[in-house]
């Protein structure tokens, strides 16, 4: 029991000291309004959830970065009475951006 505790201790007390390689990250979330070409009925009915997480690191003196995101997004079509279209999605993303 106590060489698990001072093995904890020891870990604990390293990574205080060590610094991650630059990356950041963060989320996003909001509403879409979809419509599903070709099922005649028109018009932006079905709301949904959009929700992601990504992470990016920056190089070369802030000039250029990659980012990667994997995005969730409820898309879709409604008419009323009875009819409807779910489509859950799950969406990788990979960008590279140059700042010039």
């Amino acid at each position: 029991m106590h060489k698990k505790i001072i093995l904890l201790s020891i870990c604990s007390l390293i990574a205080l000291h060590i610094q991650a390689q630059g990356f950041k990250g963060g989320g996003h979330i909001g509403l879409l309004a979809t419509q599903v070409d070709g099922d005649n009925h028109g018009g932006y009915k079905k709301a949904g959830l959009f929700a992601g997480l990504f992470t990016n690191y920056s190089f070369a003196e802030k000039k250029i970065q990659l980012q990667f995101e994997l995005n969730y997004a409820q898309k879709g079509s409604r008419a009323m009475p009875a009819y409807r279209i779910k489509l859950h999605q799950v969406e990788p993303t990979f960008m590279f951006r140059w700042y010039f």
